[in-house]
């Protein structure tokens, strides 16, 4: 069962890395953030408050899950009973998302 579940999670982070890397997911959030920005210089009244409503829709929920997966990280400081490897990878991986992502230190 162990390498069921370790066969499990390599496929999962397999696959949100290719999502990420190359898939439309990633390039999803970023067509949503550049509509975000453009429904300013739409004139037509009803076509600007319906392009920003979805795309602030979706920053949000891609905030939220964002929030989610930090939390899962921070999660890992109080499951210290589970191994020094979890806090040593959720230390790892929070070091290099605050690096990279400045909104993440205040989450």
């Amino acid at each position: 069962r162990i390498c069921r579940m370790d066969d499990e999670a390599s496929n999962l982070a397999a696959a949100a890395a290719n999502a990420a890397l190359y898939g439309g997911t990633a390039q999803g959030a970023k067509v949503m953030k550049e509509l975000a920005e453009l429904a300013m210089g739409i004139r037509h009244k009803e076509l600007q408050g319906m392009v920003a409503k979805e795309a602030l829709e979706g920053l949000q929920l891609c905030e939220l899950h964002a929030r989610r997966c930090v939390g899962v990280l921070l999660q890992g400081f109080s499951e210290l009973g589970r191994g020094d490897q979890l806090v040593a990878d959720a230390v790892w991986a929070l070091n290099k998302i605050t690096q990279a992502c400045d909104a993440t230190r205040q989450w």
